[in-house]
This record gives C-alpha cells, structure tokens and sequence, in this order.
C-alpha cells in the first residue's frame, strides 16, 4: 500500500488544503488547545486563522488558530510555502501557535 500524503499550502496567512483523501481516513493528527484539552482528529485545513479539523465524536469543528498550542501529523504533506518553496514531510509540534515541518533535509520551523 502505497503511503498516504495530503497536500497543503501555506498562502497568504498559512492556508492548509489537504489533497486527494480517501473518504474514511484514519483520524491519527493530535491538535492541542491552550487550555490543556487534546483532539485526536484528521486536519482538513488551515484557513484565515481556522483550523479546520474533522473527528469521529464530534464530526467537523473549526478552531481559532490563536487557541491551538500545538498540532502534529505522522502523515506526509505536500507543503507550497507563499514563497513558493515547496517541502514534503510529516508535521511536528513546534513553539506555541507554530508547527515544524519534517522532510528528508531535517526540521522546518513554520509560522504562519
């Protein structure tokens, strides 16, 4: 089986827009809020300071970006900075509000 991967790009205030998904897609990415509660979930998106994620109990909920400490994802994403850079990699939680991108080359602070 080959490996899954979402794509996402970061334009403008950081907008995540996951690819081709398959319809029931593990929910495995941890998002942490500032005040101390986990969501086990599947990001969708990250847009306009909305971080959009789906899980099973709750079904889809967006977040203010402001309110989440950390996200991570074991998932490889296909990332296109505004720059236009392009990484791909897996997501990792980074300082407070920002997320570290893992790829080949190492670790890729990102802020939005």
């Amino acid at each position: 089986m080959a490996p899954s991967f979402r794509r996402l790009l970061l334009v403008a205030a950081l907008l995540l827009v996951p690819a081709q998904r398959s319809i029931a897609a593990v929910k495995t990415d941890l998002v942490e809020l500032r005040n101390g509660d986990r969501i086990t979930c599947e990001i969708r998106k990250l847009e306009r300071g909305k971080l959009t994620v789906k899980t099973d109990g709750i079904g889809t909920v967006a977040i203010e970006w402001d309110d989440v400490q950390y996200l991570a994802s074991t998932t490889s994403y296909d990332i296109e900075l505004r720059s236009g850079e392009r990484l791909f990699g897996s997501l990792e939680r980074g300082n407070a509000g920002s997320m570290v991108v893992i790829d080949p080359s190492g670790r890729r602070p990102v802020q939005p």
